[in-house]
């Protein structure tokens, strides 16, 4: 014979005690005043093997900038360029490309010529709204085919 707790215990069986984790509370992102892009730059590297063609050039540079990345598509930040013979002529007409597409003083180039080694050297164009070009420096002592050169760059698009 069954006795009444059994029967209870099987009908009713004992509750049991749920230990809940503390919950978030989630600020809502549109309630925020949040810029569209919050301390992203667009680096590029890119070899113009000497003697870039304009058009080409051109359309190479726009599509960079057309591209969406992480959802987003902007503008190149820093450009960084391969086997130029000097600033003033090859990188120069690299950025009129860019001022060209964008609007005269969006971007500002490099100055300094480092030493051949062998090779060509490199070239930065950087535009100003978003990046500060704050030195430029040649690796000496280095060996190989090309001498690396170092730019120090400040961004104004720091997470507030």
């Amino acid at each position: 014979m069954l006795s009444f707790r059994r029967v209870a215990a099987r009908l009713f069986p004992p509750t049991r005690t749920v230990r809940r984790r503390p919950s978030l509370t989630l600020e809502q992102l549109e309630a925020r005043e949040v810029p569209a892009v919050v301390g992203q730059l667009r680096i590029v590297n890119y070899n113009v093997l000497n003697v870039p063609d304009t058009a080409a050039m051109t359309t190479v540079l726009q599509e960079i900038g057309n591209q969406t990345f992480a959802g987003l598509a902007r503008p190149i930040d820093v450009l960084l360029l391969q086997e130029v013979n000097n600033q003033a002529s090859q990188t120069q007409s690299v950025l009129n490309i860019l001022n060209g597409i964008y609007g005269a003083g969006v971007y500002a180039r490099g100055s300094l010529d480092f030493p051949q080694s062998g090779g060509d050297r490199q070239g930065i164009i950087y535009r100003l709204s978003t990046v500060n070009l704050l030195q430029e420096t040649f690796v000496s002592g280095t060996t190989g085919p090309r001498a690396p050169s170092r730019y120090l760059l400040s961004s104004d698009l720091a997470p507030s």
